[in-house]
């Protein structure tokens, strides 16, 4: 049975592309009036595309996702280490490696992975957030509360990084700190399927600090 330290976070996801395939009528003018006024290979240069590289390494990112929904890791991962070989400057590359190190229990190649992601992209938030698990997972609760909070700086909305900020704040004694950030959260959040997480965690906090009621409050909600 998992305890409530490793129940009371979201586990890690990997990030998808996401690639929009509505183009406007005027960004269709622009490319025929590029065209036009340069050649083929001088639009290919100046709007990214036909970037070989970048496309055989898309393919094996979306088979390695495949994969990784169905918890074939090491199939995942060897997609993935394709996907950086062929592109190592593409972050989301990196940051998918580093989610299936995590779920092998490999935290020192994730951390490794999650630091390359970043230095390629310091707006990687799955990035950011795996590098914070692992950290977490280390018991290096210092360093985790610090990219957790980087986390939300990049992406005020993303919800499991609150949640998991919290739970380090607790178990780094820091109970008044985790209220803080939780009801921030419940409050930002309302209609989240994740506020379980939430209300367990401040159920904590409030244990932590007496506040029993207010802890049975919460946890009832969990």
């Amino acid at each position: 049975m998992k305890s409530r330290s490793e129940i009371s976070r979201r586990h890690v996801s990997i990030p998808r592309i996401m690639i929009s395939r509505n183009i406007t009528f005027p960004a269709i003018m622009i490319v025929i009036s590029l065209i036009i006024i340069f050649n083929w290979s001088s639009v290919n240069r100046i709007l990214g595309f036909g970037n070989s590289k970048r496309e055989d390494a898309l393919s094996h990112i979306y088979r390695g996702e495949e994969f990784f929904y169905l918890k074939d890791y090491n199939a995942a991962k060897a997609e993935f280490e394709s996907a950086a070989e062929i592109d190592p400057g593409y972050s989301v590359a990196w940051s998918n490696l580093a989610a299936v190190c995590i779920n092998q229990d490999n935290l020192g190649e994730a951390i490794m992975h999650t630091i390359k992601a970043i230095e390629l992209d310091e707006n990687n938030i799955k990035a950011a957030y795996n590098l914070a698990y692992a950290l977490d997972d280390r018991n290096d609760y210092l360093q985790a509360s610090e990219w957790y909070s980087r986390a939300i700086e990049m992406d005020s909305t993303f919800l499991p990084a609150y949640s998991a900020l919290g739970r380090v704040y607790n178990l780094s004694g820091k109970p008044v700190d985790a209220i803080l950030i939780l009801n921030r959260a419940l409050k930002r959040f309302p209609e989240s399927d994740s506020l379980y997480l939430v209300n367990r965690n401040i159920g904590y906090s409030y244990f932590l600090i007496d506040q029993f009621n207010e802890s049975i409050k919460h946890l009832n909600y969990s």
